[in-house]
């Protein structure tokens, strides 16, 4: 999963049980957190992602080991900071923006991805679960939906009775020493914190006016990304990814 997953998020940047009749009814677009079982849970990250609400998106994962707070601020920073950046850039540039968005970020992706949540079904095992999202004939590509994961379920573990996504399962991090292999100079968490970072510094541009046009995002993006392929290449990771 991680490989497909993240060699998509390196083409992005290169590019600019409960069964299935068993339907949630859609929750307001406001603040919440459910994590009652797999599906509930699932509709609160999406929900915290929409809202732009870190702190609620990383709520809604559990991660074995302990100081690994860092890698959910990346692993779940990562979609939320997209969002925001989609958010800004369409509010500052209007249709000229939508060139700059990543599509299965978007409101309408998440919206969609709810959709095919509430259809869903889950299979649950003791303290693990797997949700197996109903996804539909052309989502991913022509549809966007957020988190298109095709052949795999998302993976939940129960914790003082609540469901969380399973960040160990999620990642493939199991050894005790998650945090050195995920920020490995040449592995997938620190290109997705670079990644994050250059969205983070272009949002603050934005909203500080110090990139004030379609043409200038651009050449401020560009030169940033390629800043980073530089910096890789230099390590020999473009070739030899870890992950």
């Amino acid at each position: 999963m991680m490989k497909k997953f993240f060699l998509l998020t390196l083409c992005m940047m290169l590019a600019v049980s409960l069964n299935k009749n068993d339907k949630i009814q859609a929750m307001p677009s406001k603040r919440l957190a459910d994590f009652s079982n797999p599906k509930r849970t699932y509709l609160t990250y999406l929900y915290a992602v929409k809202q732009n609400d870190l702190e609620l998106a990383k709520q809604c994962w559990i991660f074995s080991e302990e100081n690994t707070d860092s890698i959910l601020d990346v692993l779940v920073g990562t979609w939320v900071t997209h969002h925001y950046f989609n958010e800004i850039v369409v509010s500052k540039f209007h249709e000229k923006g939508k060139q700059f968005i990543r599509g299965d970020c978007t409101d309408t992706a998440i919206d969609r991805t709810i959709e095919r949540v509430e259809d869903s079904s889950t299979t649950i095992s003791g303290n693990r679960a797997e949700l197996m999202i109903a996804w539909q004939k052309g989502d991913g590509f022509p549809v966007e939906v957020f988190h298109y994961t095709p052949d795999e379920p998302i993976i939940f573990r129960k914790v003082n009775d609540k469901w969380k996504i399973d960040a160990n399962e999620m990642t493939g991090l199991k050894d005790g020493s998650s945090e050195a292999i995920f920020f490995d100079p040449c592995g997938i968490g620190a290109l997705m914190r670079s990644e994050k970072n250059i969205l983070e510094e272009l949002i603050q541009e934005l909203k500080e006016d110090r990139i004030t046009t379609p043409e200038a995002l651009e050449k401020a993006w560009k030169h940033k990304v390629n800043e980073l392929m530089k910096m890789k290449q230099s390590l020999d990771c473009i070739e030899k990814p870890h992950l």
